[in-house]
């Protein structure tokens, strides 16, 4: 889903309503067994869904944030030094953040700074670590 910018309405309303058919589309299942499920079991699939959902949203965020930023540019400064550094590579590196709703892909430039010797990946909202 990452790097194609913002997703249009229409595009999540079909995705929440696959989420709500897999929810959902299990009634038939649950006549056809012997037993209900529990409220745990309930609660574990509700939530499995809705963190796919948010993943969805916060990847289409990332993405849409990063291609109307200034995110294509050569160079930019450290965040540590404030001194200007070059691209690592040509070409996007895919980044994966853990989250409350599970990991979160999205594509950045990597930069490095060769007075701090540190790589970095501005652009885009600002995402605190774990560490």
């Amino acid at each position: 889903m990452f790097g194609k910018g913002k997703p249009d309405k229409e595009e999540w309303l079909r995705e929440a309503e696959r989420a709500y058919e897999r929810v959902f589309g299990q009634r038939d299942k649950v006549r056809e067994s012997t037993r209900f499920p529990t409220f745990t079991e309930l609660e574990e699939e509700a939530v499995q869904e809705g963190n796919q959902l948010a993943r969805w949203l916060l990847e289409g965020k990332i993405s849409s944030e990063t291609e109307s930023s200034d995110f294509h540019r050569e160079e930019c400064d450290c965040p540590r030094c404030g001194r200007a550094c070059k691209r690592k590579r040509e070409e996007l590196k895919v980044r994966d953040l853990r989250s409350r709703p599970g990991s979160v892909s999205f594509k950045r430039y990597e930069y490095y700074c060769v007075s701090c010797r540190k790589s970095f990946f501005p652009g885009g909202p600002q995402v605190e670590t774990q560490g």
